[in-house]
């Protein structure tokens, strides 16, 4: 699943030449749009047959200077607004729009949100602890912490270390990759890791400062020594943005060579698609499937691809790129003038265009119909759902 870049915040600071009569709304509004079934993107408990689909960007909740989509899966979504949790939509805990959620972490604890097919099970806070999601009740949900002991063999012997996990991914097909430092640690399963059972050792030259997964496949971004990308996975598809040799194997990881050397500040992926956004505000693609019927232009032609063509594509959007996200099927770009691109699948209207477009193979802007004052500062993508977190600047006078 697609993970959110937790060093990244939306923030509003209040302009100090502002006059003290006037008071600044100091607002940050969500906008979502896509797959809602469950309620999990319009927020409220509604009977089933009153929830729909979005099938345009609208705004579903404000705050007062700060929202983060820490977790969107396809039923459920953990947000942070002004520093309190609300969890939205279904899952095996039930349904729970805006249920409580006790812990005695505060949002910002939260550095990482992890779960799978259905739906959240965990966070990791900037500590390196693992909090599990557990259910207290018809309405109060719990984070309880789960100590994880990971071993290492050092100098013949073994150590206990816990408390130093910098990075977790959950994989569409249910592996699991944690980074301590340097060490990436595999996992054959979500119980696995909370067993600290099965692990398979891979070691990079530095630690990354992502870690990503996708369906089947693993990104890590390290920005030293060099600025590389790392990706592995399985072998029976095109998706890892390199070629898959005896001496570059698909199971563990190998660099990246289209992007070796360039330094990234963001990376997104789900389902069979990866993207990043360099420090130069460059985007990159890679991904795609053998034998899928409709393929987004952006993206190589993985059906008809040979050692010489590009396994990564630069894309252009005429400006360059704040931020990218990505969902199954599709991905949303925001261009540092505040335009929101989308292209891929759009069944569900995650797209945001107005209308139901099963699938769009090239990109399109998005009309979003904001108010002077406001620009969207952020994107973020659930599997089949959009979201956007935008920046009100507009200021009441007196009165």
């Amino acid at each position: 699943m697609s993970q959110y870049d937790g060093s990244r915040k939306a923030n509003i600071e209040e302009d100090l030449q502002t006059p003290s009569s006037w008071k600044p709304m100091q607002q940050i509004e969500l906008f979502a749009c896509g797959f809602n079934a469950h309620g999990q993107l319009s927020g409220h408990d509604l009977p089933d047959d009153a929830v729909q689909d979005l099938h345009r960007f609208q705004g579903v909740l404000k705050a007062v200077s700060n929202i983060r989509v820490l977790f969107a899966g396809w039923a459920d979504t953990l947000l942070d607004v002004d520093g309190q949790l609300r969890l939205y939509g279904f899952s095996g805990h039930g349904r729970q729009n805006n249920r409580e959620i006790r812990s005695d972490l505060s949002a910002s604890d939260i550095s990482v949100c992890f779960g799978d097919h259905t739906g959240l099970k965990g966070v990791l806070t900037e500590a390196g602890a693992v909090y599990l999601l557990r259910r207290l009740d018809e309405q109060v949900l719990e984070l309880q912490r789960h100590r994880i002991e990971l071993l290492f063999k050092h100098r013949d012997e073994q150590e206990k270390e816990e408390g130093l996990i910098q990075h977790i991914a959950v994989a569409g097909n249910g592996r699991v990759c944690v980074s301590v430092d340097s060490t990436i640690l595999e996992f054959p399963s979500l119980n696995s890791f909370l067993d600290s059972s099965q692990p398979t050792r891979h070691t990079l030259p530095g630690p990354p400062t992502h870690l990503l997964s996708g369906e089947t496949s693993f990104t890590a971004v390290l920005s030293q020594p060099t600025p590389t990308i790392y990706t592995w996975g399985d072998a029976r598809h095109n998706h890892l943005g390199r070629v898959i040799t005896p001496d570059s194997p698909s199971g563990t990881p190998q660099i990246v060579d289209h992007l070796g050397g360039i330094p990234i500040r963001k990376v997104s992926a789900a389902g069979w698609i990866t993207a990043a956004v360099s420090t130069s505000n460059d985007l990159y693609l890679w991904g795609g499937r053998p034998g899928e019927k409709d393929r987004i232009k952006a993206l190589p032609d993985v059906s008809r691809r040979s050692e010489d063509d590009a396994e990564v594509k630069l894309v252009d959007l005429d400006d360059d790129v704040l931020d990218v996200a990505v969902g199954a099927g599709h991905v949303v770009a925001l261009t540092v003038d505040g335009r929101v691109w989308t292209v891929g699948r759009g069944q569900n209207g995650q797209l945001g265009c107005g209308d139901r477009r099963d699938f769009v193979d090239d990109w399109i802007e998005v009309d979003l119909g904001l108010e002077k004052g406001q620009k969207v500062e952020a994107v973020h993508c659930g599997p089949w759902a959009s979201f956007l977190v935008v920046r009100n600047d507009r200021i009441d006078g007196p009165g």
